[in-house]
Formats: C-alpha cells, structure tokens, sequence
C-alpha cells in the first residue's frame, strides 16, 4: 500500500458517543495536515456512528470503518494498522484527545530527524469526576526513571522503565514508525482484551533499535464510569483474570520463540519482573473473584487451570501451566508423570501429540503394588522415593484434583524446582 501521509491516527470506537467529539477534535485541530485518521466503528449502539458519518463528510482526511461484527479494541487498531498509508502511525482511544494543535509535527520531526522507531511521551490524566481521578490515577504520568531527549535502544528503554515499574503500555503515549511495525509483524493479539495493550508493548519494546522519552504530555486520558480501568464487577474481575492468563502466555511464547543472546542479563532478569508483575495481577484478579467464580473458572475450563500456588515463580521456585508453551519449553527435560491412571494416561497421549520424545519421559507413582503393571504405553514405571529428580527435571501431577496439593507439598519438600499440576481426568478431556 503506497504511503500518501506523514500520520495515520487509528481510532477504535465502542460507545463513546459523549466523548468522541472532543476526540476527533483534537485530531482534526493538528497543525500538521497531511494525516489519515482511521474511525472504528466496532458495532457502537450509541451516537458514535452519526458523529464520525458528520467527521468524514466535512472532512476527506476521515474514514470510517463500520463493523457488523464486535470485536474489541485490538480487531479495531489491527484493521486500521491493515490500511494505514501514513509513515507513522498513532493510535489513541476514543474517549482521550491529544494536548496541542503541534503535537503530531513535533514528533514527525523528531522521528525524522533522528531516525526513530518510536517515541513515547506523557500523559495528563482527566476525568468528569474528580473523586475518580483521585482514586485510580496511576502514578505513571510521567517516566521518571527514563532519560529524556537521549536516543535510546528498545533494550535500555525497558531496563530503565523496568527500574521503577512505571510500565506506559497505553497505545496513546506511543508514536510507531509503521515500517517497523510491519517488518517486525507487530500488531495487538485478538484474543486477551481488554490488556492486549500489554502484551503489545512488550514484544514491541524490545524489537526497537532507536527510540526517544520526551517529557510532554501530548496524551489526553480519560478516567470513566464504566470504562476497562474502572469498571470492579465480578464479570470484570473474571475477564481481566482471563485476559492476563492470555497476556502471560504469549509473553512465555515469545520468549521462547525470541533470539536471548541479544539480550544482556539485565534485561533478562526485568523480563522476568514483567512476567511478574502480569502474574500478579492475575493473581489479584483471581484473589477478587467470588468462591462459586473462582471454582467455575478452575474447574469449567480446562485452559485457566489455576490455583494459589500455580503462580510462578513463588517461594523460589518454578512453576508453570500445562498448556502447548510449556509442553514446548519442557520436551527437552527429563519428564516424569506423578500418576499411572486414566490421568496419567492422558497426559502421556497429550505429550506425545506434541512430540515429546518416550525416551524424556517416566511414569511415577507413589508405591508400586503386585498388580501394578511396570510399564504403560513403552514408558517404565518407577517408585517416586527410589528415583533422584534432578534440577532440571520436571514433575506433571496427572492425580486426580482432591490428591494434587498432597502430591504437590511432598515434591516441594524434595525440592523440586518444576512443577506442573494439572486438575485432573475429567477436566483434561478438554
């Protein structure tokens, strides 16, 4: 697609219908003219529609894309990103607005003239009501740990971000060089709304080669009723629960899937952190969710097998999901199924299916009886206190769920560093 602007502004649109105008506005108003503005409309049942009909007939540098189908946030900024022709790309949600009428030129300059793959600015946090801003703002208005006006790699960005944990994952305190964007395949994941914005800043900060801060608050950000960030409902707390579940795992896969000898050690102990602090708030999701919701999400599903203790890393040590990223980053440990049963059975079969070599694996139970047979599928069977589990190696708890947590406490107080519990039969038949 031929380039025909210095800026495309993809807005995603859901029900903003009282704010949507102060945001077009703003945009409208940049001093910079040459900019495409992408309008999604994402199935809106307000007055969302009518206003960015009335913005793209008084206006040709407005589009609209209408949605017959809800998609969320991330379906929007993909398909805007999809048809974008300016050089750079902004995207901004459609309840803020940008602070500025030369907020646009001052970054394509500044991307021009330094060669940049992005930069990221402040935010001013605004609400309709004050008592709201004064109980959720975040203290990440500004990054105070990060230099600012120095050409930074996407590297040091992170580490120095990661210093403090003020974390700006807001796509609207972001200004992306497209090419970069489309050479590295960057674009929001569909499935974790509503914090793909998480995932999405961190598998893009670290592909950048050259980035600046600068301390303006050209990013408007609105505090709302109802909105992702404030919204404290018990269907909230589930899908924020499963979101971050999402986020996680493609945060794990992507690791697996990246070049870490580009990385420094530094780095890789904050990735870690990062990878902390998604976990965390999963785990806060979880803690908030009612008993009959926590239970439903536990054992109704076999994808959010969770408990208290599945959270990694607790207490020093590891410990993982069974899902298709960990099947990935264990097949080359020695494997050792707790459990010789219908469970057991499954867990083998799904091992296999992803190519997991017999030769990594061993069933182990707790005692071998006469009639226990020795070997099951070619895997040998041994008694879990005549084996040594090595540091590396790693433990499956294929048991029924009322046995996980005995199974679980012996193997910690042997020290097994990775533990992998699983619900049990009837929830692995998936």
């Amino acid at each position: 697609m031929d380039t025909l602007y210095d800026v495309t502004i993809i807005i995603p649109v859901y029900n903003t219908s009282r704010w949507l105008d102060e945001c077009l506005s703003s945009v409208i108003a940049q001093s910079l003219r040459n900019i495409q503005i992408i309008c999604i409309n994402d199935c809106s049942t307000d007055d969302s529609l009518r206003i960015i009909e009335d913005y793209v007939k008084k206006d040709d540098r407005v589009s609209l894309i209408n949605r017959l189908i809800n998609g969320g946030q991330a379906v929007g900024r993909n398909q805007g990103l999809a048809q974008a022709q300016g050089r750079y790309i902004f995207f901004l949600d459609s309840d803020d607005a940008i602070k500025g009428v030369d907020m646009l030129s001052t970054l394509v300059h500044l991307a021009d003239k330094s060669n940049l793959d992005a930069i990221v600015f402040d935010s001013e946090y605004m609400a309709d009501d004050e008592k709201m801003l004064s109980e959720f703002r975040p203290d990440n208005e500004s990054l105070m740990s990060m230099d600012s006006d120095r050409i930074l790699s996407g590297q040091e960005a992170f580490n120095q971000i990661m210093s403090d944990m003020q974390i700006p994952c807001q796509p609207g305190r972001w200004f992306w060089k497209k090419d970069f964007l489309r050479e590295n395949s960057l674009i929001f994941p569909e499935d974790s709304s509503p914090h793909e914005d998480v995932y999405f800043y961190f598998s893009a900060v670290l592909h950048i080669n050259r980035m600046i801060y600068i301390r303006n608050k050209f990013h408007l950000r609105r505090y709302r009723v109802g909105s992702v960030m404030t919204e404290l409902s018990d269907k909230s707390r589930i899908r924020d629960f499963k979101s971050y579940y999402v986020v996680l795992d493609k945060c794990l896969s992507f690791l697996h899937n990246s070049n870490r000898k580009l990385w420094d050690e530094k780095t890789e102990k904050n990735i870690q952190e990062f990878i902390n602090v998604i976990n965390g708030n999963m785990l806060h999701s979880f803690k908030c969710m009612s008993t009959v919701d926590r239970n439903k999400v536990v054992f109704d599903d076999y994808k959010y097998e969770v408990s208290y203790n599945l959270f990694l890393p607790q207490m020093g040590r590891k410990k993982y999901f069974l899902n298709e990223t960990t099947i990935e980053y264990i097949k080359d440990k020695n494997i050792y199924i707790y459990g010789a049963g219908e469970c057991g059975k499954r867990i083998l079969s799904i091992l296999i299916s992803n190519d997991v070599r017999l030769n990594r694996i061993r069933f182990v139970v707790s005692k071998i009886e006469d009639n226990t047979p020795r070997i099951i599928r070619g895997v040998n069977i041994y008694e879990v206190d005549n084996i040594v589990i090595e540091e590396k190696d790693c433990v499956i708890v294929a048991v029924k769920k009322q046995s996980q947590k005995e199974i679980t406490d012996y193997l910690e107080s042997r020290n097994v560093n990775y533990i992998i519990p699983s619900i049990g039969y009837d929830v692995i038949e998936e």
